[in-house]
């Protein structure tokens, strides 16, 4: 009888612990798509502030943070390079309006900004980051965060068919008849 139970026991032990090294357990992990770069290094651009912005930006999930990894670079060496960042939309969560400043020296002519973002709305967002040093001008750049599902699709107005099949377009008007 004891050896009964202590079989039965051993058995009993072994299929828990086999379930138990067998089942999956799932990490709550970001869900990135992909990781966007750009840079403004060798790009024709209006004239403005001699200033270049590289980044990087992880096209996230909707509610997850993306890392926004900008670095800005100089040939500048004396002055103070001021720094205004600002989402251009309020769906964008996380970077709120912010002034940074960089003291410009000849050894230092690359600035590191590193941010988080994220959206409750599916979209591409922008933070737009407005650079300038006194006497030497500014400059606008703008970088996307893309959240969740981006629709390549342009959104039509709605089209109708006459009676003789043509197809025409439909937009609302308001007439005001004197």
């Amino acid at each position: 009888m004891k050896t009964l139970k202590i079989i039965v026991a051993s058995t009993l032990l072994m299929s828990v612990s086999s379930m138990a090294l067998t089942s999956k357990v799932k990490e709550q992990d970001k869900k990135v798509y992909k990781v966007l770069e750009g840079t403004t290094v060798n790009q024709v651009s209006k004239p403005g502030l001699a200033v270049e912005l590289s980044y990087k930006t992880q096209h996230v999930d909707i509610g997850e943070k993306s890392d926004v990894n900008v670095t800005i670079t100089t040939a500048l060496s004396k002055g103070i390079m001021k720094v205004n960042i600002s989402p251009l939309d309020n769906d964008l969560d996380g970077v709120k309006e912010q002034n940074l400043q960089f003291d410009l020296t000849q050894g230092e002519k690359s600035f590191p900004v590193n941010l988080e973002a994220s959206s409750l709305v599916d979209g591409i967002h922008y933070l737009n980051f407005t650079i300038s040093v006194e006497g030497e001008g500014s400059r606008v750049l703008a970088i996307p965060v893309n959240v969740g599902t981006i629709s390549n699709k342009i959104n039509n107005k709605a089209v109708e068919t006459t009676d003789k099949g043509v197809a025409i377009s439909v937009s609302s008007a308001q007439e005001e008849i004197k």
